[in-house]
């Protein structure tokens, strides 16, 4: 085993995973963390941790079984803890952006701030080699604008809406990616805003489909969209 084999293990995870193949996700992973550890990567035993808490989160979304939730959660916290455990301090900004995924997803807004808040940080004190690039920073950005937005802050919409558009005109990005982060941002807002703006919410919802509709591979982004345009109208 060497460590491209085991990039390409965690590559195919996380492209099973977008195309909503949990289970063959969840398989992936396991043969990816395995790999990693064979070639001494911890940093990405790590990574892949924090990965499986994203297939756990989608599970939970489709399914709504809250066992599902609680093994995102403990999945992320192992990650955040081994990637302390490294010592590492390139390690750090995956696994706690992934923790506030966490949180935000469980409704703890407070904790989902401060975690973004500390993922900005690590990711502009020492970014991981893999993700040192304009569109992750956009990303992160957009992931607490969006909470901050949520927890009262009105100046945070502005932030949202200038990474989202940092996103879709980023010519560098992997459009997959790029496509995924500013549709997700789109529909954020779109939920967010709803309840005291409908018409800023339908605008933000078209804005995110128009997004998806040229993009055939954001399968789950669509399959996401469909369930919260029902939810909102």
């Amino acid at each position: 085993m060497d460590i491209e084999t085991a990039r390409k293990l965690h590559s195919h995870e996380e492209q099973e995973r977008e195309k909503g193949n949990f289970v063959e996700a969840l398989k992936l992973a396991a043969e990816a963390k395995v790999a990693y550890l064979e070639v001494g990567a911890k940093d990405k035993f790590a990574e892949v941790l924090a990965s499986e808490s994203l297939i756990f989160r989608h599970l939970f979304d489709r399914t709504g079984k809250r066992e599902y939730l609680i093994s995102a959660k403990m999945a992320v916290q192992t990650s955040v803890e081994l990637a302390k455990e490294l010592g590492d301090e390139t390690a750090m900004a995956i696994p706690v952006f992934n923790l506030a995924k966490i949180f935000e997803l469980m409704g703890d807004n407070a904790n989902a701030i401060k975690s973004y808040r500390e993922a900005v940080e690590w990711l502009a004190k020492a970014p991981p080699a893999a993700h040192n690039r304009p569109a992750v920073v956009n990303d992160f950005s957009l992931h607490l604008a969006v909470a901050e937005l949520r927890g009262g802050d009105q100046t945070a919409r502005e932030r949202a809406l200038k990474a989202i558009n940092l996103l879709e005109t980023d010519q560098v990005e992997i459009p997959f990616t790029r496509d995924v982060w500013a549709s997700g941002g789109y529909m954020k807002l779109a939920e967010i805003v709803n309840a005291t703006n409908k018409a800023e919410a339908m605008e933000y919802l078209d804005k995110a489909k128009k997004i998806i509709d040229v993009n055939p591979e954001l399968v789950l982004r669509k399959e996401q969209w469909q369930k919260l345009a029902e939810k909102l109208k």
